[in-house]
């Protein structure tokens, strides 16, 4: 099924060849409807044919029309009421297959005509009209063509139009009527500036709540600049953590407009000199920082479960790159054939250096230690490493094992989010972790955030 809808104006008909003047629209239109059949031979649709010899398949085509002040009010001179009424009958006999309906716009409140320049009024109508048609057709083939009235009637129907009716379901035309040819050229609908502006709103406010995801969705759409498109993915690489993809970046391969940019230095990993955005050694350092500035971004926007989520990663991350260091590998790779026989050695290794501090500390019997547990690796870089003391101490004392009240740990917290579905509220996060990422971050020498930056180089090249 395939279901036409337009808005008309003034310019839809012709009477003896000629358009009705506007302000004399209503009462001229009115009377010749009252003697349609006699006055039939002198009317001619306008615009409308060249869209509807396009979709002559079509089953229904719905015309919305104004009649301005009570329920059955005079109306204002350039209603197009009574010319929907006679389009309805002039276009049905020239196509007959298709079901032509003339609709009124009202106000759903007063129940009267509506103000065609009221946007408060004719979205929530179109709203309705809208919901109502995909109710009853849903698998329909919906198509819009802007032929007349107001602007804010028509930014209104196209608008909700846009935003109700699935991409793959619709399509958008305009009638662009060129009078010193009296003829009309129908054109694919096109955004215009208001348009753009407004998804540029959009888009900036998705930025600005580091939703990169869906910035990316609207960008690959609905942009052509090419600089604004590589930051918003490389942002969301490095957003997601995806290493291995960002790995293979090339700050070489920017478009041209980034690298002339001096602000986008901070694109390379800010600890080499490699063009790649993690140099094979560092990249570890870099990762731990990214992490960091997206749990400050998270908490910006008060989202404390996400805060807690990547507070704890980077725990785990950080913990295990510091044991890296001394054994020279990861211990949680699933790549190293030798995986368990290593791991094995470590925990023998931790077992006999730390022996006292694992029953004091975590009051465990040594001899029943048998895993690789986070708050053992904790302890034994506690004890064993020289550099970065105070983020370990302060990780230390956000893990349950070390820690009197074990109910809003870190570790309890994350498990509560991950394995029950408990969220965390402002008033646990402010009590208990409102100044952790900032002291981390202090901890680490990690001053700038990568999201902050960024945000604002996205913003600037919308």
């Amino acid at each position: 099924m395939k279901i036409l809808i337009s808005n008309i104006g003034n310019r839809n008909i012709k009477y003896n060849n000629s358009f009705i003047p506007p302000n004399d629209f209503l009462s001229a239109t009115k009377t010749i409807w009252e003697s349609y059949k006699e006055e039939e031979e002198n009317l001619s649709s306008c615009i409308l044919p060249e869209f509807l010899e396009r979709h002559k398949d079509a089953d229904k085509a719905f015309l919305y029309t104004t009649l301005q002040g009570e329920e059955n009010g005079t109306g204002h001179p350039s209603d197009t009421y009574y010319e929907g009424l006679i389009l309805q009958k002039l276009l049905s006999s020239r196509y007959p297959k298709i079901e032509f309906h003339s609709v009124k716009i009202i106000d759903l409140q007063t129940r009267s005509g509506s103000n065609p320049t009221k946007e408060n009024e004719l979205i929530p109508f179109f709203i309705q009209q809208i919901k109502a048609l995909l109710f009853k057709y849903p698998d329909a083939k919906y198509v819009y063509h802007e032929t007349g009235g107001t602007s804010q009637l028509k930014s209104s129907l196209r608008s909700v139009f846009e935003f109700y009716i699935p991409k793959d379901k619709r399509e958008l035309y305009e009638g662009d009527y060129d009078i010193s040819t009296d003829s009309t050229i129908l054109k694919e609908k096109k955004r215009d500036e208001s348009e753009k502006i407004l998804l540029k709103s959009q888009i900036k406010t998705l930025i600005e709540h580091f939703n990169y995801t869906a910035v990316s969705v609207l960008a690959e759409t609905n942009t052509e600049n090419k600089c604004f498109t590589k930051l918003i993915q490389l942002t969301q690489l490095k957003w997601d953590g995806q290493w291995q993809s960002l790995k293979k970046e090339k700050y070489d391969n920017f478009p041209k407009g980034l690298k002339k940019e001096e602000t986008t230095s901070f694109l390379k990993t800010p600890y080499t000199d490699k063009v790649n955005f993690f140099d094979e050694i560092d990249y570890r350092l870099e990762e731990l920082k990214l992490i960091l500035d997206k749990a400050e971004a998270l908490q910006t926007i008060n989202d404390y479960t996400s805060v807690i989520l990547t507070a704890h990663q980077f725990a785990e991350k950080f913990i295990e790159m510091k044991l890296y260091d001394i054994f020279g590998f990861f211990i949680h790779s699933g790549k190293d054939q030798n995986g368990d026989q290593r791991r094995l050695e470590v925990l023998q290794q931790i077992k006999k250096q730390c022996y006292q501090e694992i029953e004091k500390f975590l009051r465990l019997d040594i001899s029943k230690v048998n895993q690789l547990s986070l708050p053992l690796q904790i302890l034994y870089c506690s004890k064993m490493c020289n550099d970065h003391e105070h983020v370990i101490e302060i990780i230390k004392k956000t893990n349950r094992r070390f820690v009197r009240n074990t109910n809003y740990s870190l570790d309890t917290l994350r498990n509560g989010i991950a394995h029950e579905g408990r969220g965390v509220s402002k008033v646990i996060f402010d009590q208990h972790y409102s100044t952790l990422i900032r002291d981390i971050k202090k901890g680490m020498g990690f001053k700038e955030n990568f999201f902050f930056k960024v945000n604002k180089l996205l913003i600037e090249n919308l």
